[in-house]
């Protein structure tokens, strides 16, 4: 299975996934939103998360999907 990179952004704020995860691409919607999901729930205090996306990248860089955020925390 090929490794995708699963970044964050709002535009102004970036988290790298430096990582990566290994996934096929039926999966790749299903943990971009659990990765979404994860920094939602590690983020203190209030946030306008209608703005982030998951940026999912393969392993040479080409943008494979772009994933909005959750409307809120799960």
């Amino acid at each position: 299975m090929p490794i995708h990179y699963f970044h964050c952004t709002d535009g102004r704020d970036l988290v790298l996934d430096r990582t990566g995860h290994r996934a096929s691409r039926r999966q790749i919607e299903l943990l971009a939103a659990f990765v979404a999901s994860e920094i939602m729930k590690g983020a203190s205090g209030p946030i306008n998360w209608s703005e982030w996306l998951v940026s999912v990248q393969d392993e040479k860089g080409k943008l494979v999907a772009v994933v909005p955020f959750p409307a809120r925390r799960s």
